[in-house]
């Protein structure tokens, strides 16, 4: 049973991701990014290759139409099992 119903917009990004079905994982980083806007993780692999998983937002367009501060907005990531 899939938990994901949908492709990611653009759909190349599922790409980006499969690259890392088969290595190891060496450490991983999870935290608050310099602006503190947002978090990141950040995974690295025993052959010292590095995977980010950041967030997007619209932020500036939404705050654009209605008139108030893109610094207003934050994002996190949630993490959980299944």
């Amino acid at each position: 049973m899939s938990i994901v119903t949908q492709s990611p917009r653009p759909e190349h990004k599922l790409d980006e991701v499969k690259k890392s079905i088969g290595k190891t994982v060496s450490k991983i980083e999870f935290g608050e990014t310099p602006d503190l806007r947002s978090e990141e993780l950040c995974i690295h692999f025993t052959d010292g290759s590095i995977l980010l998983i950041g967030c997007g937002s619209n932020a500036v367009n939404v705050a654009n139409d209605h008139k108030f501060s893109w610094k207003e907005f934050t994002t996190d990531l949630i993490t959980y099992w299944k």
